[in-house]
């Protein structure tokens, strides 16, 4: 998982305080990111900061219409996989939306850890994972 995890570096993916930035891209909706179709071990680092935000961020932060993030620790041990919860922010609601994911730590690195969604609904994409440093 960790040799194989697709690198998420964009500076969009960082809460921006609710700026309304609208990066486009595949599955984009209304020009604002979607990761609903992410199906693969996932990490940040370069310009997306080096870790998932782990604060409730503003409605149409990171890129995206709904922000994704969670307050879960990155396991203490290297290889040891946890299950964990991620957070869909709307504008009245910072846990608006409840989603499993599976994260491991991949070195005794700060923060060096790889993400997995388990399941996001289909339909109109609204949502993407934020970074921060």
């Amino acid at each position: 998982e960790c040799r194989n995890a697709t690198n998420f570096t964009e500076s969009w993916r960082l809460e921006h305080s609710g700026q309304n930035i609208r990066p486009g891209g595949e599955h984009s909706y209304d020009n604002y990111a979607c990761d609903v179709h992410t199906k693969h071990w996932f990490r940040f680092s370069g310009q997306a900061g080096n870790r998932m935000l782990n604060t409730c961020p503003p409605y149409k932060s990171c890129g995206t219409h709904v922000p994704f993030w969670s307050d879960a620790a990155i396991p203490d041990q290297v290889g040891v996989r946890v299950e964990a919860q991620f957070y869909a922010s709307t504008s009245n609601n910072c846990k608006s939306e409840i989603y499993n994911l599976s994260v491991i730590r991949c070195s005794d690195e700060p923060n060096d850890a790889v993400y997995f969604q388990h399941y996001l609904p289909r339909g109109n994409c609204r949502g993407a994972f934020c970074g921060m440093n």
